[in-house]
């Protein structure tokens, strides 16, 4: 099982929720996900499409910035 991390910071949906989909398309079952942004939108599409997706995931917001969490 691999780690990866995925810093969208100062970065905008949908190109954020586009970068971590992509990420997450090329990984395997079990592999885990970090992605960081400082978007606050970017946690609602990003948390909409792994319920879609059956994914779980965790949002942790660290000063002025969030931390996703997502394994598939």
């Amino acid at each position: 099982m691999m780690e990866y991390k995925l810093g969208v910071r100062g970065e905008v949906c949908p190109y954020t929720l586009l970068l971590t989909v992509e990420k997450i398309e090329r990984m395997k079952r079990g592999d885990s996900l970090k992605v960081l942004t400082d978007y606050p939108l970017a946690i609602q599409s990003i948390s909409r499409e792994m319920e879609i997706r059956k994914l779980e995931y965790i949002v942790t917001k660290r000063n002025s910035e969030w931390e996703i969490k997502i394994k598939k």
